[in-house]
């Protein structure tokens, strides 16, 4: 059965601690060791805070995170307003790239969606 946490945040940096919190309960879920645990929470971090530069009042941020075989968020930042979707910086996109297996990040009219995914650590017999 899928593990599957949801939260819908005001998109704003206070909001993020509740994100990372709820990213973190998913991690030690799927079996990740603390080190892993964080990366997660900082590649979230990455891509909110570029949104965040972008927001106004009342935009808001969506996760959905399932903790079956790894980690899978699915998130969204509403962002209203002509031309507000941010780009990622070189610094966001490498930590990405090291902390996540996968990663997509789409502007939309709304806003920006991403999705990232951690695939569970192998388990070896010894």
């Amino acid at each position: 059965m899928d593990d599957l946490l949801e939260v819908d945040l005001p998109a704003n940096t206070p909001s993020l601690r509740v994100a990372r919190l709820v990213l973190w309960e998913a991690a030690t879920r799927a079996g990740f060791d603390c080190d892993t645990a964080d990366d997660l929470c900082l590649a979230l971090d990455e891509v909110c805070f570029a949104a965040f530069t972008r927001v106004g009042r009342g935009d808001r941020l969506f996760l959905r995170i399932r903790s079956t075989d790894g980690v899978d968020v699915q998130g969204h930042v509403r962002i209203d307003g002509p031309d507000r979707s941010p780009e990622l910086g070189v610094l966001a996109q490498t930590l990405l790239a090291v902390a996540i297996d996968e990663f997509e990040y789409e502007k939309r009219a709304d806003g920006v969606h991403f999705t990232m995914r951690k695939r569970a650590p192998v388990m070896e017999y010894r």
